[in-house]
């Protein structure tokens, strides 16, 4: 693998082929960090590791994009051992390929060359440089020594965002056509009539199903079915 590695540097033929793998980076520990990730004001993660080289600033911390990626709802799954991260971000059509055999990153259909020192495999995550990654996904990350907070934000709402919107819309549904909203000493129960007025159903799959009988001079509550 090695002498073949060597002919692909020097020659320049295409890239070696998927799963060879790639060689483990160990930092010296006076460069991990433990880090509270905090994303649109929200804290999604209190023990994030990442590495801050000796010789570069904030904005040069190493951060791990798997896990990155997974507190944001990206789909992108990293693969340290074979030095690649692939899948998408935001929606489904913003595809995402991270590739450190080739040295390159396909993002949003767009190719890349990966600077070097940019990223690296380390026995748990593919590490990225904070700058990169608000390059590629277009955030804006900071990172603040003092109090050890890496802040990720985004000028639109991220996937978590929209699923937690998603939740909360759903549970004041549910609690407009629980049981429990329902006071059954309350419940006026209408006679029935072969030549009533049309009744308007209204029925959701989280709630209590209500019929509504609609009258001329008022709309009574109706009946839990």
């Amino acid at each position: 693998m090695a002498v073949a590695l060597i002919s692909w540097l020097w020659i320049g033929p295409a890239a070696p082929a998927i799963g060879e793998g790639v060689e483990f980076v160990e930092r010296p520990d006076d460069e991990f960090l433990i880090l509270a990730l905090e994303i649109n004001g929200t804290l999604r993660e209190d023990g994030v590791e990442a590495w801050l080289p000796l010789e570069a600033g904030p904005s040069g911390v190493l951060v791990p994009l798997g896990a990155i990626s997974r507190a944001m709802s990206y789909v992108i799954e990293a693969n340290p051992g074979d030095g690649l991260a692939e899948g998408w971000f935001q929606r489904e059509a913003r595809l995402f390929q991270l590739d450190l055999l080739a040295k390159s990153v396909i993002v949003d259909g767009n190719r890349f060359a990966l600077p070097s020192g940019g990223a690296e495999a380390h026995v748990d995550d593919i590490y990225v440089r904070a700058e990169l990654l608000s390059a590629w996904f277009e955030l804006e990350i900071t990172l603040d020594l003092s109090s050890l907070i890496l802040s990720v934000s985004s000028e639109g709402a991220l996937p978590f965002q929209e699923r937690q919107e998603r939740q909360a819309r759903y549970r004041r549904l549910g609690r407009r056509f629980a049981h429990d909203e329902i006071d059954p000493e309350t419940v006026v129960f209408l006679p029935y009539s072969t030549a009533s007025r049309p009744a308007l159903l209204l029925s959701q799959s989280i709630g209590a199903s209500i019929a509504l009988e609609v009258d001329a001079d008022r709309m009574a509550k109706g009946r839990i079915e």
